[in-house]
Formats: structure tokens, sequence, C-alpha cells
């Protein structure tokens, strides 16, 4: 798993959250998940809008709404398909 800032606040129910929560476990990241009441009081507090899926990463302070915005965010990030970027920050594993 690769580790990551990413604090995911979803719905479970929600389809557009679904796709990221895959997007995320295929491309092998390690996140956290807030769920979200029906009020959504989380997101808008971190965003100013109800609406989800949200991010936010603390390792680079990105914020952001739209599922296909977060996941083209975590494969510019984090790498596609399970590997880090190079010089993203992320701690190396020894083999």
């Amino acid at each position: 798993m690769i580790p990551t800032g990413i604090t995911l606040y979803q719905w479970q129910h929600c389809p557009y959250c679904t796709k990221v929560r895959r997007a995320f476990d295929q491309m092998g990241l390690q996140y956290r998940i807030v769920e979200c009441g029906p009020d959504q009081a989380e997101v808008y507090q971190l965003l100013g809008r109800r609406q989800v899926p949200a991010i936010k990463d603390v390792r680079t302070g990105v914020t952001m709404l739209e599922s296909d915005d977060i996941i083209a965010y975590a494969r510019r990030q984090y790498g596609e398909g399970g590997g880090a970027q190079q010089g993203d920050g992320a701690p190396s594993e020894a083999a």
C-alpha cells in the first residue's frame, strides 16, 4: 500500500464515492475515510459546499470535489497502478 495524506469524505451509498474508493484501492493507496451524514457538515466546513466525494490531502494541502478530478489528482500525485512517483516525499520501503 502507498501511504498518502488523503482523507476521503464520503457517503457509503453514493455511486461517485464508490468510484473513488475503487480507484484508490486499484492504485493501492492508503487513505482515511470520513463517513458524512445526510447534512454533509464535515464537507461544508472544509469546502463550503455540501457535496461528496471530497478529499483533503494533508501532504499537499489540496482539497477538492468531483470524483473524476479526485481520481486524476491521485494518479498524478501518487502514480498509476500502485507506484508512488519519485520525489513526491513518500517514504521508500526497503525490499
